[in-house]
């Protein structure tokens, strides 16, 4: 409908009517052409004036459709054109369409007065982060904007539109989605379509109504909480996103309190010479006790191989032995820690305490009391930072074959470097260690401590200085803490005594003659030994009893110079006395070995007359038990000729061994014996004719009764 400018309030042939739409406004909100709107306002499809004095234009009532009231923001009721699609729209949708026009009109209109010669794309983004910061309700995202804005262009506000219908009610059975989800939360983490399958297998059975897997995809991604998620499937990574944290304060804790023990591998490759000379890189282990008040060192180990529950003792027994007992320790759950000649175990005894049968462990012979971390719970333990931002950053970092942690973090250049070239450069576990203990003592310690409790003090002065007032030294004497080390798994004595391979040493005391050279599986010869990792000097050895053997030394013939005479004067003595060891040991075993075969050469006619009576010459006390002769064998010129070939070979090849005479002989009876088989077979009879192992033990019985009886006989021990 066409109407005059008169005929409208507020409106005169010169001015446009308030709130009234421009052609080119609502030919955007309608998604058509400028000319079109034109042509509905003339032939009166719109509502529309023309004002504007000598240039005139068109201008449409804004109440006079459906889009332009949701674009108004207008909720009411009101007239709808027979050809809208907006008439039927929720108030959800049109509060939702109405927003969207909000945001892609308010851009427009920024966008088209923005300064000249701002990029397009740099305002979008200023602006867009603008609105979400003043809108928190209606943010969005660039790619939606961007999608907004050109179905915008294109269709009009009825491209805003929503036309999704919805989700209808599941169907599917309660207790399948729960299957779903709970075989889902697992810590191994399987895949949503392994699961799905694992409900079709079992839908079947249980009558359960599935949801499709599209629509199973949404409840496992959607509707399970994030938190339940990453606990049931992660629940490392929901202790250090998720759960609640609980701050401590350090400043309650005095120094020689609370230590700390863990290891740690240190991010450093160093060449390690394997038995068989070849020179590989390997990672050596650091055991460190640390003041949880100062983070001073208190006590540490570094070594090739894993560490181990006696590794945890020998360090702990440095560190009560130079600083005196601390009143409690924290102890990681690893195996080492839980021994239960260390900490006693972390499991609980039931009953009565004065029926308990365990042996008391270490740390409570001590008095130490102990405090177990949270398993899997590295935050927990202050030592994992030290290692982590002292040793790591600070020490680790300083050589030039620092490997990281990771692989993506490893640098390229050790790709080039050759371990047996290090080693010849001087780069060795005794270096590396003779290093930490100078970065230790002359670095670190006299730097400002990074506890921030103890903020003001180097962290030596604040291990000197942050003690209790009433602090009393308690150290235990060497002798109890020796014997307090952790004993080994059994051990056999070898040619050159007891192997320690944490020292790659071998041990010897003639105490443990009797042991050496056992069997593997002789148990009863295996022994324990306890030592100090930390000083390779001496072991102490037990039997599997616990009874104390010796101590016991570096065996003096390990590691000689190849060439004696092309080494050192140290080199030639140290062959002298292995030399002279050597001597007296076989010596001793030889006048033990001249012994026995004394005895046994008392007794070895006798021996030999019963074996020939009773068994290898034939008699017997029963003459109804002596075998009838065997039948004759002939033998034909071709197979006597074999026969004697056999046994000229045999002999050839086996004629020196004393025990075995006359070996032509017995091959030549075998292979008779062998034809009067064939023979016995074919005419259905069997007869019995002695192997040739029988005959050579006839043979060397007759030979041994023979010499016996001349007195020449032979030495049988």
């Amino acid at each position: 409908m066409t109407q005059t400018a008169a005929a409208v309030p507020n409106a005169s042939p010169s001015t446009a009517p308030a709130g009234w739409l421009s052609v080119a406004r609502a030919a955007m909100i309608l998604g058509r052409s400028q000319r079109s709107v034109q042509t509905a306002c003339r032939a009166g499809r719109l509502r529309a004036i023309l004002a504007g004095g000598d240039a005139q234009a068109w201008y449409i009532d804004p109440a006079s459709r459906q889009e332009f009231r949701i674009a108004r923001g207008d909720d009411g009721p009101g007239p709808a054109a027979p050809d809208s699609c907006l008439s039927a729209l929720s108030e959800v949708k049109r509060q939702a369409v109405y927003e969207r026009h909000l945001m892609v009109q308010g851009f427009l209109d920024a966008a088209a007065a923005r300064p000249r010669g701002t990029n397009l794309c740099a305002f979008r983004d200023t602006w867009l982060a603008g609105w979400n910061q003043k809108n928190p309700g209606l943010r969005t995202s660039l790619r939606t904007l961007a999608r907004l804005v050109r179905i915008y262009k294109e269709e009009g506000i009825r491209g805003l539109v929503d036309e999704r219908q919805g989700c209808r009610a599941s169907q599917a059975t309660p207790e399948a989605v729960e299957f779903l989800v709970g075989c889902w939360l697992q810590e191994d983490r399987p895949t949503i379509r392994s699961v799905y399958e694992q409900a079709q297998a079992l839908a079947p059975q249980f009558g359960w109504v599935l949801p499709s897997y599209r629509h199973a995809l949404r409840i496992l991604r959607r509707h399970v909480r994030p938190a339940v998620g990453a606990l049931g499937r992660d629940p490392r990574g929901y202790r250090d996103r998720m759960d609640m944290l609980v701050s401590r304060d350090w400043s309650k804790v005095a120094a020689m309190e609370l230590w700390v023990a863990d290891h740690r591998q240190l991010d450093v490759w160093v060449p390690r010479q394997g038995e068989d000379g070849r020179w590989t890189w390997h990672r050596p282990w650091l055991t460190a006790l640390l003041d949880a008040r100062s983070w001073y060192p208190v006590a540490w180990t570094l070594a090739w191989d894993s560490p181990d529950a006696n590794r945890v003792l020998g360090t702990l027994i440095r560190a009560v032995r130079e600083h005196g007992q601390p009143e409690w320790i924290y102890l990681d759950n690893g195996k080492d820690f839980r021994a239960d000649r260390i900490a006693g175990g972390r499991r609980e005894v039931v009953g009565d305490p004065a029926d308990r049968t365990r042996a008391e462990s270490i740390l409570g012979r001590l008095g130490i009391e102990v405090v177990w971390a949270i398993p899997y719970n590295a935050r927990a333990k202050v030592i994992e930072n030290w290692f982590r931002a002292a040793v790591a950053e600070k020490f680790d970092r300083t050589w030039s074959t620092y490997c990281a942690s990771t692989t993506q973090d490893r640098p390229e250049r050790l790709r080039h470097l050759n371990p047996a070239d290090m080693a010849a450069k001087g780069l060795t576990i005794e270096a590396v260690r003779a290093a930490l203990a100078r970065w230790i003592n002359d670095d670190y310690a006299l730097l400002e401590c990074p506890v921030k409790a103890s903020r003001g003090y180097s962290t030596l002065r604040a291990f000197r200085h942050l003690r209790r007032p009433d602090f009393v030294e308690r150290r235990p004497c060497d002798d109890t803490l020796k014997f307090l080390l952790l004993p080994s798994k059994p051990l056999t004595v070898t040619q050159k005594g007891v192997k320690i391979s944490e020292f790659n040493q071998t041990y010897w005391s003639p105490a443990l003659e009797d042991l050496r050279g056992a069997s593997g599986r002789d148990d009863a010869r295996k022994v324990i030994v306890r030592y100090d990792p930390g000083d390779p000097s001496k072991i102490w050895v037990f039997d599997r009893r616990g009874r104390f053997l010796a101590v016991a030394e570096p065996y003096i013939g390990a590691g000689l110079h190849p060439l004696a005479r092309a080494g050192t004067e140290e080199d030639r003595e140290r062959l002298g006395r292995a030399m002279e060891l050597k001597g007296q040991i076989r010596k001793a075993d030889a006048a033990s070995v001249r012994y026995y075969r004394g005895v046994a050469q008392k007794f070895a006619p006798a021996l030999e007359r019963q074996i020939q009576a009773r068994s290898d010459l034939g008699l017997h006390d029963d003459d109804a038990q002596v075998p009838a002769a065997p039948a004759p064998v002939i033998l034909s010129a071709g197979e006597a000729d074999r026969a004697a070939a056999a046994g000229t070979l045999f002999s050839e090849k086996y004629g020196r061994r004393r025990d075995v005479e006359d070996v032509g002989q017995v091959m030549a009876l075998r292979v008779a014996a062998g034809l009067e088989s064939r023979a016995a077979r074919e005419g259905g009879a069997r007869g019995r004719v002695p192997s040739a192992l029988e005959l050579v033990a006839r043979r060397t019985a007759a030979t041994y009764l023979k010499e016996s009886e001349n007195g020449t006989g032979r030495d049988t021990a």
